[in-house]
């Protein structure tokens, strides 16, 4: 579990560098005609890029403290994991709205596989009394 954990925080660090990428390029005329037809979005793409990049960075530092966690047993550390993945989930789930279809390391769809296997995990009783202290 601790494994994967970290492995989906190096993918939450891979997708943050990849928005604050694609943020500093979004006003070119590749990369717009790639995006949804909404003029609110094309006109603040690069802000909201940046915005979920700056929460994934979040999340991907989050994930290495909970690797930890992990390792070591703390009921916190399965709590909050379950917190954390569930919003990983919704992040992943609006990048991939925003952003085109990509099959990298940084890819949100990644992000949304690990964490949902990561809340099925957690929430199994027999790891649940692993977390005692």
């Amino acid at each position: 579990m601790a494994l994967l954990q970290a492995f989906t925080g190096l993918q939450m660090l891979v997708s943050a560098l990849t928005c604050f990428a694609f943020a500093s390029i979004v006003n070119s005329p590749e990369v717009q005609s790639q995006l949804t037809e909404s003029s609110w979005l094309l006109q603040n793409a690069g802000t909201v890029l940046f915005i979920i990049g700056v929460v994934f960075l979040v999340l991907a530092l989050f994930s290495f403290q909970l690797t930890r966690g992990y390792l070591r047993g703390y009921r916190w550390a399965r709590t909050r994991g379950r917190k954390v993945a569930t919003f990983a989930i919704l992040i992943a789930i609006v990048n991939i709205i925003l952003m085109p279809v990509r099959a990298d390391p940084g890819s949100p769809w990644l992000t949304l596989f690990f964490n949902i296997a990561i809340i099925l995990y957690l929430g199994r009783r027999k790891i649940q009394t692993y977390f005692v202290h």
